[in-house]
């Protein structure tokens, strides 16, 4: 059977995302178009007789980085090297950029074997958002509130992802991005919150205090109208698990976020959450 490799348009990322959750993921219902824009040429998927076969996204964040995701293989077209194929035009879409992941632990030797090394862990904290979480204190943010927003991330990852955020924190009808402020006017956290096919997903999450991260992750909730969500937490984020594990929620899942290449260096930040598992 004949096999084809294609960049894929917002409408392929749009299909890739159907395929993921057919997979037992669970992306968001507006994803695809924020994902795009991230690199419009780094979805990549393979054809075999014109049924897709195995995918990969490596997104190029910033001239020194990049991040792997949405790697897919169909169960009855494994064995026949074409996850490999496409996993290597990926990593050659990268150019000479480290390359990051978040692995799930049955992956991480397989990574490893390819050159990823483990740096820190996370986990999938779930549950339903105590009500008294919602303080309405906080907004959308404004245009200067941007560039603050921007230049933590920055610095909180290590690299710069604008072509990503940009998209990210425009609103959707699924998704929605507020930030709090302090008595002086002073950004104090912001968070993205997104309907998926199964509840909610916040984050990126970054906040100041443990006060500021309640009423953020509350009224993200309450402004979708949904109290079920589940936040990536870095496991060095003691502070922001914690208070999820004693207002009621439960880890799902770990994952390990591997570099190939040299790491970014993280700033310290220890009210955060991943912005999504598939870019960062």
């Amino acid at each position: 059977m004949a096999i084809e490799m294609d960049r894929l348009d917002e409408g392929g990322v749009a299909g890739l995302l159907d395929w993921a959750a057919a997979e037992g993921w669970n992306p968001g219902l507006d994803d695809a178009a924020a994902f795009h824009s991230a690199d419009p040429e780094g979805f990549l998927l393979v054809r075999m007789g014109g049924r897709p076969a195995a995918a990969v996204s490596v997104v190029r964040h910033d001239a020194r980085t990049a991040f792997l995701g949405l790697f897919i293989c169909a169960p009855e077209f494994r064995g026949r090297g074409l996850g490999a194929q496409v996993f290597a035009a990926g990593l050659a879409h990268a150019g000479g950029r480290s390359v990051g992941l978040d692995a799930v632990p049955a992956q991480v030797d397989r990574y490893a074997a390819m050159g990823f090394a483990p740096v820190f862990g996370s986990r999938r904290w779930s549950g339903d958002v105590p009500p008294d979480w919602a303080a309405s204190g906080t907004r959308p943010p404004q245009a200067e509130q941007r560039r603050i927003m921007a230049a933590s991330d920055h610095g909180a990852e290590g690299y710069e992802r604008r072509a990503f955020l940009s998209s990210w924190w425009t609103d959707v009808p699924g998704r929605r991005t507020l930030v709090r402020v302090d008595g002086s006017g002073a950004l104090e956290g912001h968070a993205t919150v997104r309907r998926c096919r199964e509840g909610l997903k916040i984050g990126p999450l970054s906040a100041r205090t443990p006060d500021g991260a309640r009423s953020l992750i509350g009224d993200c909730a309450a402004t979708l109208g949904t109290r079920r969500v589940a936040i990536d937490v870095p496991d060095d984020a003691g502070p922001l698990w914690q208070m999820l594990e004693r207002a009621g929620f439960s880890p799902d899942f770990a994952t390990t976020r591997m570099w190939k290449g040299t790491a970014p260096a993280r700033g310290p930040g220890l009210l955060r959450a991943t912005a999504t598992l598939e870019l960062g």
